[in-house]
Order: C-alpha cells, then sequence, then structure tokens
C-alpha cells in the first residue's frame, strides 16, 4: 500500500536526519493535471496525490507551466487557487477542496518565480516529480534554492516514472517500421505475413546504451533520492541491465482503491456475460473500436 511505503521512506529519512518539525511538506512537481478521464497515468497520479494526502497534511501540486489568465505573478506561491489553466473546474476543485491540496503555478526557467515560491515555503521536506522531464528541468532549481540546513539535509528528490520511457519509445519505434514495411507491401504479401510478427521483437527490446531518451532517465534516476517504477519488468531491467542500486528503486503500479477496484471487476464481469449469452449461437466477425486515436497504443491496436 503507498501509505506503507511514504512512511517507511519517511522513517528512513527522519533517521539519517533530525527535522526541526513531525509534520512534513511535500511538493508534487508535473506538467499535466491529473485527470482520470485522460488517461492511465492521470489515474495513477490522482491516487497517488490521495494516498499522500492521507498521510500528509501539507501537500502542494505544483504545475510546471505559466498561469494562462491576466494576473500578474505577484501572488505567485501563496496558494491561490488558479481559474482557468486549460484544466476542467472539477479537477481544481477535488484536489483543493476534497484532499485538501493547494495549486501552485511554477514555470521553467524563472529564477525569480522560483525563489519567491520556495521562500513561501521553507520547510519542505520532499519533492516528487512526475516523470523525468519535470526532475530535469527543476531539480538542480530546487536543490539551489534548498540549501543544506544544519544537519546537513536537504528536501529528498522522488522520481515518479509512470513509464520507463526509452521501453517505451524503443518499442513504438519497432512498431512503426513494422507498419511502414506493411503497408507498402502489396495484397498478395500482405496475406502471408502476420500483422503481429514484430510482438517478439518488441517485447525483446532493450534500450541501448547510446539511446538519448535512456541516459535523460538515469540521468534522472541517480539525481534522484528514490524512484517509483512502475512495473516489476522495468523494476527488474533498471536493477539487472542499468546497475541501478536496489535501495534507490521502489515497485510502485497503480494506485487504487479496493472498492473502486471490485466495481469496476463486477462491471466487466457482467458485461462479458452478457456478451457471451448474446452471440451463443453464432460467431461474431467484426467489432467496433470506439475512441479519438490520439493514444499511439490504441491506434497500434485498431
Amino acid at each position: 500500500p503507498m501509505s506503507h511505503l511514504w512512511n517507511t521512506f519517511v522513517r528512513r529519512r527522519r533517521s539519517l536526519h533530525s527535522f526541526s518539525s513531525a509534520s512534513t511538506t511535500t511538493f508534487l512537481v508535473s506538467n499535466f493535471y491529473p485527470d482520470v478521464t485522460a488517461s492511465a497515468a492521470g489515474v495513477r497520479t490522482k491516487y497517488l496525490i490521495d494516498q499522500l494526502s492521507k498521510s500528509n497534511n501539507n501537500l502542494k501540486f505544483v504545475v510546471a507551466k505559466e498561469k494562462e489568465n491576466n494576473d500578474d505573478n505577484s501572488s505567485f506561491g501563496k496558494g491561490e487557487r488558479p481559474s482557468g489553466g486549460g484544466c476542467p473546474q472539477q479537477i481544481i476543485n477535488n484536489l483543493k477542496q476534497q484532499m485538501n491540496v493547494d495549486i501552485f503555478y511554477l514555470p521553467p526557467n524563472r529564477s525569480d518565480i522560483m525563489n519567491e515560491f520556495c521562500q513561501s515555503n521553507p520547510d519542505v521536506d520532499t519533492i516528487i516529480f512526475d516523470r523525468f522531464y519535470a526532475e530535469e528541468a527543476f531539480s538542480f532549481a530546487f536543490l539551489e534554492a534548498y540549501h543544506p540546513n544544519n544537519n546537513g539535509a536537504t528536501p529528498a528528490m522522488v522520481l515518479d516514472m509512470q513509464d520507463m520511457h526509452s521501453l517505451r519509445s524503443g518499442r513504438q519505434s519497432i512498431v512503426k517500421e513494422f507498419d511502414k514495411r506493411y503497408n507498402t507491401m502489396d495484397d498478395n504479401d500482405e496475406d502471408s505475413v502476420d500483422p503481429f510478427s514484430s510482438m517478439n521483437h518488441v517485447l525483446e527490446h532493450i534500450p541501448s546504451a547510446e539511446d538519448p531518451h535512456l541516459l535523460r532517465e538515469l540521468a534522472s534516476i541517480h539525481r534522484s533520492d528514490l524512484t517509483l517504477v512502475c512495473s516489476p519488468f522495468e523494476l527488474e531491467l533498471l536493477q539487472s541491465k542499468y546497475s541501478i542500486a536496489t535501495e534507490k528503486l521502489c515497485l510502485a503500479p497503480f494506485f487504487v482503491d479496493q472498492k473502486t477496484l471490485l466495481k469496476s471487476n463486477n462491471n466487466m464481469t457482467s458485461a462479458s456475460f452478457q456478451s457471451e449469452e448474446k452471440h451463443a449461437d453464432d460467431s461474431p466477425t467484426n467489432f467496433v473500436f470506439c475512441g479519438g486515436f490520439k493514444h499511439a497504443p490504441n491506434l497500434d491496436a485498431a
């Protein structure tokens, strides 16, 4: 459970350093609002926030972007609820009111705003980065702003990988290359080629040490004190292939409460039974795949 993971991490931190207060302040820095209707990443981030807010009474969600309204930034970092920003208002309301999470805007490469933000939040204990590009954009600035205290402590830097992006990007390149060759075949050749024959190559793919995506991700992991890894396969790959220390990695897959999971499973089971009964006497040969196909894996599936 996420609460156990987080409490263990906090206890380990506090055994190494003496803190002036028993309470902790945590930043979660992201380029995106946690929209559970948009992607699986949004679902995961939303439940991560939910679990952290239950075990931490001072959680702040930091949006890595400029304000999109006409207000000046003089009130930046003081915890006001933003308006607009391309985010559905119900997401903001849920974070602010139901989860008691403050929301801040923090654009990259703005040292004046960063300094004001950090000065107004001097007692931060942990900073979590939602994906490696948030870490590489902000971690150095936070480290400069939060100099080691008298006990030699700086905020713990935690990276939430979401995906191992270099692995996903490499797999996608294999699929695209196969599709490119497949789409240039004539009809006779297409009939002789299994459209799923690229799957073995996809599953066997290991990012090369020369892959720029991999180098950026590994650098981000090494700069961080702890990295949350989404899948057991990625965890094993990082440990065995890229020699990341075990204590720097933590398996942290989807965080979904049991009631929601059971409700979802019951709905799917019911739908499956209805489908089987309806088509008991015939074998359907067609299907409908609904969606906008902006998410590349869904287009691959279709």
